[in-house]
């Protein structure tokens, strides 16, 4: 007749604490990547509205005739404009309720971009080259920078 062992398997207090151990430093270590993956999804997030943004301004200054464009409120004419006249400030937000960019020429409080634009003529060609820059409000030192060279004048 075989008899029951006197002990029940269990684990030890060693191997209980080092799998808490091994199991914090896995959770910690994915906690980790959280402001990493927050970071880059706010970078994505600037990168896709300054594209849609910069998409907007330049499809308004290729709109001829090229002596009278209105840029969002700003009268421009491009066959005069050169790089030593004053960027042309724009101030662009992104209201929740239509999801079209909001542009113009007055700085309000939804308004989360600042676009400097400034122009070149490029030697030899009936052309400007655009420069857009823009800057957000809430990070100011984030620029993204597009080029563009505008019509044929």
């Amino acid at each position: 007749m075989k008899t029951a062992p006197s002990l029940l398997a269990a684990f030890s207090l060693v191997e209980t604490v080092l799998s808490l151990a091994i199991i914090t430093f896995s959770v910690v270590g994915m906690l980790g990547l959280f402001p990493v993956g927050f970071k880059q999804a706010s970078a994505s997030m600037l990168e896709t509205h300054g594209a849609h943004l910069a998409q907007e301004i330049f499809a308004t200054l290729r709109t001829p005739p090229f002596e009278k464009v209105d840029c969002f409120d700003a009268k421009l004419n491009l066959s005069t404009l050169d790089a030593t006249d004053a960027p042309v400030l724009l101030y662009a937000a992104f209201p929740a309720s239509s999801g079209a960019p909001s542009i113009g020429l007055i700085a309000t409080d939804e308004a989360l971009y600042t676009v400097e634009l400034r122009f070149q003529k490029i030697a030899g060609l009936a052309a400007n080259q655009v420069t857009l820059t823009l800057s957000p409000r809430h990070q100011p030192s984030e620029r993204l920078r597009f080029q563009s060279i505008i019509g044929n004048f």
